[in-house]
């Protein structure tokens, strides 16, 4: 069972050389204790397949969190301090 199965019976996932090779860089990232991005298109299965990645590492050490269309830095570097807990930036001059 997954998030996305929507409780159907019989539901599985279907292993897709994507979603494997996403769920590959998503180990390499976590093993670095990196940062990683997975983009594309809307409705690609971007989200589908970090969580599966996660899913399969049994790990609930991460973070998760979504960031507006067109981001800029400042707002990324923002977002990111936050979600980390490392407080709040401070506007510069």
């Amino acid at each position: 069972m997954t998030a996305h199965d929507l409780g159907l019976e019989g539901a599985a996932v279907v292993a897709t050389e994507q979603l494997l090779d996403a769920c590959d860089l998503v180990r390499v990232v976590a093993e670095a204790r990196g940062m990683g991005a997975i983009y594309g298109p809307a409705g690609t299965g971007k989200t589908f397949a970090v969580g599966e990645a996660i899913r399969a590492m049994g790990s609930e050490d991460h973070v998760h969190t979504d960031f507006r269309c067109r981001p800029t830095v400042r707002y990324l570097r923002s977002v990111l301090y936050e979600c980390l807990g490392l407080g709040q930036l401070v506007a510069g001059p």
